[in-house]
């Protein structure tokens, strides 16, 4: 197991037209591993949040909502110099993503 945390972070997201639940995002991320290695990610994914859901969201005073309530899943790309992370840039992994105080919690798998 590894951790990183991030060095320079870009993200765009977006609502698809063919449902006001559905959502597109775009992102990428340079990671600094915890012993100091760069890791580049970039990932497009999809959403679906409905409107009850979006409101919970946006009131801070609401618990968390259940992840079951909403859909958050990602298609995560690493790119890697770094010879021990070299593993990572062959790597083929989804994500499940999950949402916290401190935003979205991905939680990423190997597909083998």
């Amino acid at each position: 197991m590894w951790c990183c945390r991030a060095a320079a972070t870009g993200r765009a997201l977006g609502r698809l037209a063919s449902g006001a639940a559905v959502g597109t995002f775009d992102a990428r991320a340079v990671w600094r591993t915890d012993d100091d290695d760069l890791v580049y990610l970039s990932y497009s994914g999809r959403s679906i949040v409905p409107d009850d859901v979006r409101a919970e969201f946006a009131d801070p005073a609401a618990p968390p909502v259940d992840p079951s309530r909403y859909y958050l899943r990602i298609a995560p790309v690493f790119e890697t110099a770094s010879a021990r992370y070299d593993w990572l840039n062959g790597l083929l992994a989804v994500g499940v993503g999950e949402r916290t105080d401190f935003g979205v919690r991905h939680r990423i798998y190997e597909i083998v």
